[in-house]
């Protein structure tokens, strides 16, 4: 079970990373209408 935490901690790590670059991507999104195509 010890493993599953840094497990854990890397999928985390990487959703804030996702979330970043989703909101950059979303702003994008509205002027070229694909951002929900990248966030998907």
């Amino acid at each position: 079970m010890a493993e599953d935490s840094p497990s854990t901690l890397g999928y985390s790590e990487k959703g804030t990373h996702s979330a970043s670059k989703g909101q950059i991507l979303i702003k994008l999104g509205s002027t070229r209408n694909t951002g929900y195509d990248i966030e998907v």
